[in-house]
């Protein structure tokens, strides 16, 4: 038992982490630059995904998978941005580490291994404060476990799904596949752990794994105290970003099994009382949107895909399983780039058309589109801002070079 004498004042618990992790042959980490040294520091004792299988016990480890080819984008404008993506991948084997005596830390959950070594795959394989929260938080519970003092809560069992994004992308997209290995898990281990989520968790995150099979009694929400878990099971985290920064060496890492896992059973669970005939033909509005990417002659827009059969959904109005039906009976999607594109996820024989402003383009729907083995075109058009001034001739002929 630790005294309470031995605890470690935040300002020290830097100053000692830096210097004991100096010590361990980290010099290379300049001392002037504090938040610089506490993601290098981080980042130099973090476990890796490559490490994780070699070193801890693997208890289910999925099956090998064809390459997934991403051509090259038609439209210039795209080829011009982002056509360096446009390659072939090779999705890494899907697996449940069992890793034991982890600690649980921050807004977000982050797991430390014996309280010192972030597991990245905990963090969607990052480590900017987004999505492990303080790197001071971290780093000053890693000194303090590596002098014996250790959280006083206890858990047993548990299998993290804490999405620190806040895009319904990144939660359908990387969290959702995750519950295929926990169904494997679970039949192989004869036992259920609870899956932790987001503290106060959003409305989709809740709807979308009642949806998927997942009963209330299976999951619990992070609480946000320092938890010691016996035996955390880590499935291997798939990453949907692009590095823009250093595009060759971009981690992009999909699985076509398991996009069409979450489509087959998220269409397969859709209740015969779920909106009975959803349009077939339909226009993803935006105009509520924070985050912009709106049409600035909305209006004008509307009217034109309305007599071409179109139909306008504010998908922020529907319940998940209500998104599910829409898009998986849809026979064309027209949307601008935002995280309603998302449930094409969910779509089968279906064309997309995606309205980029010429501020915001990007390769994340281009590329699930082809994954998917969906039809897919492009459109982009001026801006004002992030938002988006369509030309309507243009946007009719793309709508019949699809048809």
């Amino acid at each position: 038992m630790v005294s309470s004498d031995r605890r470690i004042s935040s300002a020290q618990s830097l100053d000692q982490l830096r210097e004991y992790y100096i010590s361990t042959k980290e010099s290379g980490i300049p001392n002037e630059a504090s938040s610089f040294v506490s993601r290098k520091l981080i980042h130099n004792r973090a476990i890796p995904v490559e490490s994780l299988v070699p070193e801890f016990a693997t208890v289910q480890y999925g099956e090998s998978e064809d390459p997934i080819k991403i051509p090259s984008p038609k439209n210039k404008k795209l080829d011009d941005t982002f056509g360096e993506y446009a390659r072939t991948y090779y999705p890494r084997k899907g697996f449940v580490c069992e890793v034991a005596d982890c600690d649980i830390v921050g807004a977000n959950a982050t797991a430390l291994h014996n309280g010192t070594r972030p597991l990245l795959e905990t963090s969607a394989n990052r480590i900017s404060c987004t999505w492990i929260g303080s790197h001071y938080g971290i780093l000053s519970h890693a000194i303090q476990s590596h002098v014996g003092l250790r959280p006083k809560s206890h858990k047993n069992r548990l299998f993290p799904m804490v999405c620190p994004d806040p895009s319904y992308f990144h939660w359908v997209i990387e969290y959702l596949p995750k519950l295929r290995w926990y169904e494997q898990y679970c039949d192989r281990a004869g036992n259920d752990p609870p899956i932790l989520i987001e503290q106060s968790p959003r409305s989709f995150v809740i709807d979308s794994i009642e949806h998927l099979g997942i009963s209330t009694d299976q999951w619990i929400e992070w609480d946000g105290e320092a938890s010691t878990v016996e035996t955390l099971l880590i499935p291997n985290h798939r990453q949907h970003r692009f590095n823009k920064h250093d595009r060759p060496y971009t981690d992009y890492d999909p699985s076509k099994k398991s996009l069409t896992w979450l489509r087959d059973r998220a269409i397969s669970n859709v209740s015969s009382e779920t909106v009975k005939s959803p349009p077939t033909r339909i226009y993803i509005s935006r105009q509520n949107a924070d985050r912009g990417r709106r049409i600035t002659n909305h209006d004008e827009v509307v009217s034109l895909l309305k007599s071409v059969g179109f139909e306008e959904v504010v998908l922020e109005q529907l319940r998940f399983d209500q998104q599910v039906k829409l898009f998986s009976e849809a026979e064309m999607v027209v949307g601008a780039h935002g995280a309603g594109l998302s449930n094409i996820v969910f779509s089968q024989d279906t064309a997309v058309l995606e309205l980029f402003p010429e501020t915001v383009v990007r390769p994340h729907f281009y590329c699930l589109a082809h994954i998917l083995d969906l039809r897919y075109d492009s459109l982009v058009t001026e801006a004002i801002g992030n938002n988006l001034v369509v030309d309507s001739e243009r946007l009719e002929d793309a709508v019949k070079r699809l048809q």
